[in-house]
């Protein structure tokens, strides 16, 4: 069964790696769209990050700002695929 605790900080690793912010503080519930300011350029970055990191397919559908809003909407969609990959 997948950690949402390790998922969680995996993810977070990813963005602080990769959209590096000087001027404020990463947390689970930072909205990452208005305030981490991921454009969709990074929405595709992090897609390809989830896939290969967790093993995931993300679906076209399920690249919304639902999903990509903070990390801890990412750790339940990824928590939620892992557990029912095939499901909706």
């Amino acid at each position: 069964m997948a950690d949402p605790a390790d998922i969680s900080r995996r993810i977070g690793e990813f963005f602080e790696a990769e959209f590096p912010r000087s001027d404020a503080v990463l947390t689970d519930t930072t909205d990452l769209l208005r305030d981490w300011l991921v454009d969709s350029a990074g929405i595709v970055s992090t897609t390809l990050f989830l896939e290969s990191e967790f093993g995931i397919q993300m679906r076209r559908a399920d690249i919304n700002a639902v999903h990509f809003q903070s990390i801890r909407s990412l750790t339940a969609y990824v928590v939620g695929r892992l557990a029912n990959p095939r499901g909706k």
